[in-house]
Protein backbone atom coordinates (compact mmCIF):
# COMPACT_ATOMS: atom_id res chain seq x y z
CA UNK A 1 0.00 0.00 0.00
CA UNK A 2 1.21 3.45 -1.25
CA UNK A 3 1.93 6.10 1.21
CA UNK A 4 -0.87 7.89 -0.15
CA UNK A 5 -3.25 4.98 -0.06
CA UNK A 6 -2.23 4.69 3.53
CA UNK A 7 -2.87 8.13 5.09
CA UNK A 8 -6.06 7.93 3.03
CA UNK A 9 -6.99 4.67 4.23
CA UNK A 10 -6.89 5.75 8.28
CA UNK A 11 -8.56 9.05 7.67
CA UNK A 12 -11.26 6.66 5.29
CA UNK A 13 -11.62 4.06 8.38
CA UNK A 14 -11.31 6.71 11.25
CA UNK A 15 -14.56 8.61 9.63
CA UNK A 16 -16.99 5.38 9.74
CA UNK A 17 -15.38 4.77 12.97
CA UNK A 18 -16.17 8.27 14.50
CA UNK A 19 -19.52 8.32 12.44
CA UNK A 20 -20.53 4.84 13.94
CA UNK A 21 -19.16 4.98 17.83
CA UNK A 22 -18.35 8.50 18.32
CA UNK A 23 -15.45 10.35 18.14
CA UNK A 24 -14.02 10.00 22.15
CA UNK A 25 -15.35 6.19 22.30
CA UNK A 26 -12.84 5.15 19.15
CA UNK A 27 -9.13 4.66 19.73
CA UNK A 28 -5.85 5.24 17.85
CA UNK A 29 -5.64 0.89 18.35
CA UNK A 30 -9.04 0.39 17.18
CA UNK A 31 -8.61 2.64 13.92
CA UNK A 32 -5.32 1.27 13.34
CA UNK A 33 -6.60 -2.49 13.30
CA UNK A 34 -9.50 -1.32 10.38
CA UNK A 35 -6.72 -0.08 8.15
CA UNK A 36 -5.15 -2.62 8.59
CA UNK A 37 -1.73 -1.16 10.40
CA UNK A 38 0.11 -1.23 13.51
CA UNK A 39 -0.52 2.37 15.57
CA UNK A 40 3.28 3.39 14.84
CA UNK A 41 2.34 4.00 11.22
CA UNK A 42 -0.91 6.28 12.02
CA UNK A 43 1.19 8.91 14.00
CA UNK A 44 3.34 9.00 10.80
CA UNK A 45 0.62 10.51 9.17
CA UNK A 46 -1.86 12.20 11.86
CA UNK A 47 -0.24 13.92 15.11
CA UNK A 48 -3.40 12.10 16.86
CA UNK A 49 -6.64 10.68 16.32
CA UNK A 50 -7.39 14.99 17.35
CA UNK A 51 -5.88 15.63 14.42
CA UNK A 52 -7.99 13.14 11.82
CA UNK A 53 -11.09 14.99 13.61
CA UNK A 54 -9.79 18.38 12.73
CA UNK A 55 -9.34 17.18 9.12
CA UNK A 56 -12.62 15.71 8.87
CA UNK A 57 -14.65 18.83 10.24
CA UNK A 58 -12.19 21.25 8.01
CA UNK A 59 -13.44 18.99 5.07
CA UNK A 60 -16.77 18.84 6.01
CA UNK A 61 -16.98 22.82 6.27
CA UNK A 62 -15.28 23.19 2.60
CA UNK A 63 -17.91 20.95 1.14
CA UNK A 64 -20.20 22.89 2.54
CA UNK A 65 -19.03 26.06 1.27
CA UNK A 66 -19.86 24.67 -2.51
CA UNK A 67 -23.22 23.40 -1.08
CA UNK A 68 -24.32 27.09 -0.31
CA UNK A 69 -24.99 30.44 -1.81
CA UNK A 70 -21.39 32.52 -2.23
CA UNK A 71 -22.54 35.75 -1.70
CA UNK A 72 -21.15 37.98 -4.17
CA UNK A 73 -22.02 35.32 -7.13
CA UNK A 74 -26.45 35.83 -5.89
CA UNK A 75 -27.27 37.85 -9.09
CA UNK A 76 -24.77 36.63 -11.28
CA UNK A 77 -27.28 34.76 -13.01
CA UNK A 78 -30.24 36.11 -11.18
CA UNK A 79 -32.08 37.94 -14.73
CA UNK A 80 -31.93 33.77 -16.34
CA UNK A 81 -32.76 31.18 -13.58
CA UNK A 82 -36.20 30.72 -12.26
CA UNK A 83 -36.51 31.23 -8.86
CA UNK A 84 -37.07 27.27 -7.89
CA UNK A 85 -33.51 26.80 -8.99
CA UNK A 86 -32.29 29.58 -7.41
CA UNK A 87 -34.29 28.86 -3.65
CA UNK A 88 -33.54 25.17 -4.18
CA UNK A 89 -29.45 25.58 -4.25
CA UNK A 90 -29.87 25.59 -0.28
CA UNK A 91 -30.92 22.22 -0.09
CA UNK A 92 -28.01 20.84 1.02
CA UNK A 93 -29.50 17.53 2.28
CA UNK A 94 -29.69 16.89 -1.31
CA UNK A 95 -25.78 15.95 -1.09
CA UNK A 96 -26.44 14.12 2.05
CA UNK A 97 -28.61 11.87 0.26
CA UNK A 98 -25.39 11.25 -2.64
CA UNK A 99 -22.42 12.12 -0.51
CA UNK A 100 -21.17 9.16 2.12
CA UNK A 101 -18.79 11.59 3.18
CA UNK A 102 -20.99 13.94 4.28
CA UNK A 103 -23.35 12.00 5.89
CA UNK A 104 -20.89 10.35 8.14
CA UNK A 105 -19.66 13.99 9.00
CA UNK A 106 -22.76 15.35 9.81
CA UNK A 107 -23.07 12.65 12.34
CA UNK A 108 -19.80 13.17 13.68
CA UNK A 109 -21.07 17.16 14.14
CA UNK A 110 -23.87 16.30 15.11
CA UNK A 111 -22.23 14.10 18.01
CA UNK A 112 -19.51 15.95 19.14
CA UNK A 113 -21.22 19.50 18.88
CA UNK A 114 -21.04 19.70 22.88
CA UNK A 115 -18.03 18.98 23.23
CA UNK A 116 -15.74 20.47 20.36
CA UNK A 117 -15.74 24.07 19.68
CA UNK A 118 -15.18 23.37 15.86
CA UNK A 119 -18.11 21.45 15.24
CA UNK A 120 -20.29 23.69 17.91
CA UNK A 121 -19.44 26.21 15.23
CA UNK A 122 -20.32 24.40 12.40
CA UNK A 123 -23.87 23.80 13.85
CA UNK A 124 -25.05 27.37 15.37
CA UNK A 125 -23.20 29.53 12.65
CA UNK A 126 -22.81 27.52 9.49
CA UNK A 127 -26.01 25.27 9.65
CA UNK A 128 -28.46 27.69 11.41
CA UNK A 129 -27.14 31.36 11.43
CA UNK A 130 -25.30 31.66 8.09
CA UNK A 131 -27.98 29.75 6.55
CA UNK A 132 -31.18 31.89 7.62
CA UNK A 133 -28.90 34.55 6.57
CA UNK A 134 -28.02 33.62 3.34
CA UNK A 135 -31.24 32.53 2.40
CA UNK A 136 -33.32 36.15 3.45
CA UNK A 137 -31.20 37.52 1.41
CA UNK A 138 -31.84 35.30 -1.40
CA UNK A 139 -35.12 35.83 -1.28
CA UNK A 140 -35.13 39.38 -0.82
CA UNK A 141 -32.71 39.57 -3.94
CA UNK A 142 -35.64 37.57 -6.23
CA UNK A 143 -37.99 40.05 -4.64
CA UNK A 144 -35.89 42.68 -5.81
CA UNK A 145 -35.61 41.73 -9.51
CA UNK A 146 -39.60 41.03 -9.37
CA UNK A 147 -38.82 37.03 -9.32
CA UNK A 148 -41.37 36.20 -6.66
CA UNK A 149 -43.72 38.31 -4.54
CA UNK A 150 -42.99 40.28 -1.54
CA UNK A 151 -42.94 38.45 2.01
CA UNK A 152 -44.64 39.90 5.40
CA UNK A 153 -41.86 38.19 7.14
CA UNK A 154 -38.68 37.49 5.15
CA UNK A 155 -36.83 36.43 8.10
CA UNK A 156 -39.16 34.20 10.04
CA UNK A 157 -40.20 32.65 6.79
CA UNK A 158 -36.02 31.47 6.49
CA UNK A 159 -36.03 30.81 10.14
CA UNK A 160 -39.06 28.20 10.31
CA UNK A 161 -37.32 26.40 6.60
CA UNK A 162 -33.88 26.44 8.14
CA UNK A 163 -35.19 25.15 11.24
CA UNK A 164 -36.72 22.52 9.27
CA UNK A 165 -34.22 21.69 6.56
CA UNK A 166 -31.86 20.78 9.43
CA UNK A 167 -34.09 18.74 11.44
CA UNK A 168 -34.35 16.35 7.94
CA UNK A 169 -31.01 16.40 7.50
CA UNK A 170 -30.38 15.15 10.98
CA UNK A 171 -32.79 12.54 10.69
CA UNK A 172 -32.31 11.86 7.03
CA UNK A 173 -28.32 10.49 8.95
CA UNK A 174 -30.04 9.30 11.61
CA UNK A 175 -32.57 7.37 10.63
CA UNK A 176 -32.87 3.75 8.30
CA UNK A 177 -33.73 4.43 4.64
CA UNK A 178 -37.46 5.28 4.08
CA UNK A 179 -38.04 6.10 7.42
CA UNK A 180 -41.40 7.62 7.97
CA UNK A 181 -40.75 10.66 9.81
CA UNK A 182 -38.28 11.79 6.83
CA UNK A 183 -40.34 11.09 4.41
CA UNK A 184 -43.14 13.78 6.26
CA UNK A 185 -40.07 16.37 6.84
CA UNK A 186 -39.09 16.51 3.14
CA UNK A 187 -42.75 16.79 2.37
CA UNK A 188 -43.02 19.64 4.57
CA UNK A 189 -39.28 21.33 2.75
CA UNK A 190 -41.21 21.06 -0.42
CA UNK A 191 -44.00 22.45 0.91
CA UNK A 192 -41.99 25.24 2.12
CA UNK A 193 -39.89 25.49 -0.82
CA UNK A 194 -43.40 25.97 -2.95
CA UNK A 195 -44.53 28.84 -0.32
CA UNK A 196 -40.72 30.53 -0.87
CA UNK A 197 -41.96 30.76 -4.31
CA UNK A 198 -45.31 32.68 -3.66
CA UNK A 199 -44.29 35.57 -1.40
CA UNK A 200 -44.24 32.97 2.11
CA UNK A 201 -48.07 31.96 1.16
CA UNK A 202 -49.45 28.04 0.26
CA UNK A 203 -50.15 27.86 -3.40
CA UNK A 204 -54.07 28.10 -4.31
CA UNK A 205 -53.68 26.77 -7.88
CA UNK A 206 -52.31 23.09 -6.62
CA UNK A 207 -49.08 23.55 -8.42
CA UNK A 208 -45.88 22.49 -6.98
CA UNK A 209 -42.63 24.32 -8.06
CA UNK A 210 -40.63 21.42 -6.19
CA UNK A 211 -42.51 19.25 -8.63
CA UNK A 212 -40.93 21.03 -11.70
CA UNK A 213 -37.14 20.58 -9.79
CA UNK A 214 -37.83 16.94 -9.63
CA UNK A 215 -38.27 16.45 -13.13
CA UNK A 216 -35.21 18.80 -13.95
Amino acid sequence: MSRKNTKERIFIEALRLFSEQGYKETTVRQIAAAVPANEATLYIYFDGKAKILEDILNMFERKLDRCFFIENSINANMQDEKPEKVLNRLRWNKVLENDMFMRQAFRIVCMEQFTNQKAEKLIVERLHIEMEKTLCLELNNLIEHKKIPAFDDTYTFAALWVQNIFAEAVLLVHSPPGAETVCKLAAVNALLLDMAGNGGKPLGDGSHASACIARG
